[in-house]
């Protein structure tokens, strides 16, 4: 059961949409998805916050190798995480 309600932006669904032949990567990003949900402190989360010039501040997750989720808590209610960005730190940290 999550602690936390997810919602994704369509940027997130972009992104995750390009890693439809990569099906493992496409695995592991729901598994940290669904941890993000439960505790996004997770230690395995590997949770930092970043400060992102076009989102400013907002927390990165590691997937796997170069993989990172950019999350942040909504506005209006801090049970609700919204999915950002998924990919390498080129896509992400851009």
């Amino acid at each position: 059961m999550n602690k936390y309600s997810l919602y994704f932006s369509n940027e997130f669904k972009r992104n995750y949409k390009s890693f439809k032949k990569r099906r493992d990567t496409q695995y592991k990003i729901d598994d940290v998805i669904v941890l993000i949900g439960k505790d996004p402190y997770s230690k395995g989360l590997k949770s930092h916050m970043v400060n992102l010039s076009k989102i400013g501040k907002c927390w990165s997750s590691r997937v796997d190798g170069d993989i990172r989720i950019i999350w942040t808590f909504s506005k209006k209610d801090t049970n609700i995480i919204i999915v950002l960005r998924v990919g390498g730190h080129d896509i992400v940290y851009s």
